[in-house]
């Protein structure tokens, strides 16, 4: 334990068990946040205490991630269709252009996982799967493919 020097934050180091990202972390995690804290440091009057780490940061990033994940999937079609519907004055063609968008992006989170997660193509690729997407990379992927797809549907042909 480290206290500071006006004895006002005191630090407090306790081993988890797992690696930061597995079940057994999770569940040490929970448990420490909902049963210990609360138990011992959470009945001090005008007491806070926050947990860090591997663990903590994953988790809560992985929920916020996953809690704003709709609103940007919401604000990237919502966005898409406005703009499509006020360029060609049309309904069919701004949901036309979102369904084989969201194929497109679909096939290729089906290929991420295909290859990266289940691990087909390792020895092609000289790579060795971890069984794992990190977590940030669906939304990123969904933002860029999206973008580069509608490329095509808002890019000038040229006259023949």
């Amino acid at each position: 334990m480290t206290i500071s020097p006006d004895r006002r934050v005191a630090r407090v180091t306790l081993p988890m068990v797992g690696d930061g990202s597995d079940r057994r972390s999770v569940a040490a995690l929970a448990t420490l946040r909902d049963e210990v804290i609360p138990a011992t440091v959470g009945a001090l009057p005008a007491v806070e205490a926050e947990v860090t780490g591997t663990a903590a940061q994953n988790h809560d990033f992985n929920a916020l991630l996953k809690g704003n994940a709709p609103v940007v999937f919401a604000f990237v079609l919502g966005m898409a269709f406005i703009l499509l519907l006020v360029t060609f004055r049309s309904l069919v063609i701004p949901l036309k252009a979102i369904v084989l968008n969201l194929l497109s992006v679909g096939a290729a989170y089906g290929v991420l996982v295909l290859v990266f997660q289940r691990g087909h193509g390792e020895g092609l690729l000289d790579f060795e799967s971890t069984g794992a997407i990190t977590s940030w990379l669906p939304l990123f992927l969904f933002v860029i493919l999206f973008g580069l797809s509608m490329d095509y549907h808002v890019h000038p042909q040229p006259d023949p």
